[in-house]
């Protein structure tokens, strides 16, 4: 039966039966796609974000609960994800209980945060709840999540991760929300390159304290490991990283490392190179310099030659850890190996908004998305930019007043020069469509290089 004969069906049911009140919203949603005829499988593909404010919690859950059966209630949504603030983190698993047993979600993923974000406000601070659902015609959503005893061995068995997981050859993104304490998040994303590679992975790192961050997965509030949404199917998924940082060297290469230490950049001590990188900044620079710290950025991904890394070169951004004075070499935050190309970078705000503009410019192209998760660095926001609401501002401005939600992160996941990394001081945007038909039509044959177990 095509689904619009469905949809008449049940409207046969309601209007003979004379409750016509509690599915207001039926009828119209019906003739829609009847005029689609739902042949690209697309037919009422849309997302709807609510978020309630209140030091009371009873009061900010009733009035989210409330906001959402308004439009839930037709139809349980496919997907919802929930994400509670810090001052309201002690009632967690209260508020996923209420959203699991008044909406009924196929899926049901979220974490607590320091800051959430809903439509377009970035709530730092405020005791606030948000909650996005979402109806995904031709999208199959799994939800899972992890916490091995073992994880070495989950994450080196292709068989068990691809399982665990639901990767299959129609997976298009996953997202994941992590504990840092309880989780290693980078070989994680290590075991996705391998065995699903080029499939994005967007989210973050939840951000509040040791044993106090809690996952929200169906049924169940986690205190560790991770949870996640594989979303296979007639689904397009275009992921933008935003670094932030503006390059204030040349490129160097890596002529000396060992684990997480560089020992000479083009033959010479790092500390060299930064020390006469100092000398030449001027005032401005020199003030960014005090208040955010000196960045390091490896290239990743392919290039042609040394003008295509300057202008489209991707760089994962890491801190500079410290500096052994007797011998100049200096930590960063993440390993390294010779020959490796670097340059170090400033954050400020102004990069950072002109960046983000940029790389969502391509965006204003196509149709504006159905939905939009953003999971920026919780040291953005009124830390960077001075003012609220900076990022999702700009994310706006140039999508429109799409439905957004997302959180702010202690670490934020997403794919860079074709891999999945743990980035810092980002903003990861993902910005999800229905698959136009000859896509979808793709979707169902192709095959890629991956591990069978993921072939499912």
């Amino acid at each position: 039966m095509r689904v619009a004969d469905v949809f008449l069906f049940r409207l046969f049911l309601v209007y003979s039966t004379g409750l016509h009140a509690p599915l207001k919203g039926v009828e119209t949603w019906a003739l829609q796609c009847i005029q689609t005829s739902n042949v690209d499988g697309i037919c009422m593909f849309r997302f709807r974000t609510w978020y309630a404010i209140h030091n009371s919690f009873d009061t900010a859950l009733q009035t989210l609960i409330e906001d959402a059966m308004r439009d839930a209630r037709v139809r349980p949504p496919d997907v919802a994800l929930l994400f509670v603030s810090e001052a309201l983190a002690h009632r967690a698993d209260d508020a996923r209980e209420a959203v699991w047993r008044a909406l009924r979600p196929q899926a049901l993923v979220g974490a607590t945060s320091s800051g959430v974000i809903a439509e377009a406000y970035e709530f730092e601070h405020e005791p606030s709840l948000v909650l996005m659902v979402g109806w995904m015609p031709g999208v199959q959503v799994r939800p899972f999540a992890l916490r091995p005893p073992d994880w070495r061995a989950l994450l080196h068995d292709a068989t068990e991760f691809c399982t665990r997981t639901h990767l299959s050859q129609r997976t298009r993104a996953v997202l994941l929300l992590a504990d840092p304490f309880t989780t290693p998040v980078e070989h994680v994303l290590s075991a996705f390159n391998m065995f699903m590679p080029g499939i994005p992975v967007i989210g973050g790192v939840v951000s509040i304290t040791a044993g106090g961050n809690r996952l929200f997965e169906g049924a169940t509030t986690h205190k560790a490991g991770l949870v996640g949404l594989t979303l296979s199917g007639n689904l397009d998924v275009d992921v933008v990283v935003s670094t932030g940082c503006r390059p204030v060297s040349p490129i160097f290469k890596v002529t000396g490392a060992r684990d997480n230490v560089i020992l000479s950049l083009n033959h010479q001590p790092p500390f060299d190179h930064i020390q006469a990188l100092v000398d030449r900044m001027g005032n401005v620079d020199r003030e960014t310099l005090s208040r955010g710290g000196l960045l390091i950025g490896r290239v990743v991904g392919s290039y042609r030659d040394h003008d295509d890394l300057a202008q489209t070169g991707e760089f994962l951004i890491r801190n500079i850890l410290g500096v052994d004075a007797s011998t100049g070499a200096i930590a960063i935050g993440d390993d390294i190996h010779r020959g490796a190309l670097v340059q170090f970078f400033l954050h400020d705000a102004d990069a950072a908004a002109d960046d983000l503009a940029m790389r969502l410019a391509p965006q204003q192209l196509y149709e504006p998305p159905a939905g939009v998760w953003l999971f920026p660095c919780n040291g953005r926001g009124t830390n960077l930019y001075g003012h609220p609401n900076g990022d999702v501002q700009i994310v706006r401005g140039i999508v429109g007043d799409v439905p957004l939600a997302g959180m702010m992160c202690a670490g934020e996941i997403g794919p860079l020069g074709g891999q999945n990394f743990l980035h810092g001081h980002t903003a990861c945007v993902a910005l999800l469509r229905p698959a136009e038909t000859s896509k979808a039509q793709a979707y169902e044959t192709e095959t890629v290089a991956t591990p069978t177990a993921c072939l499912l």
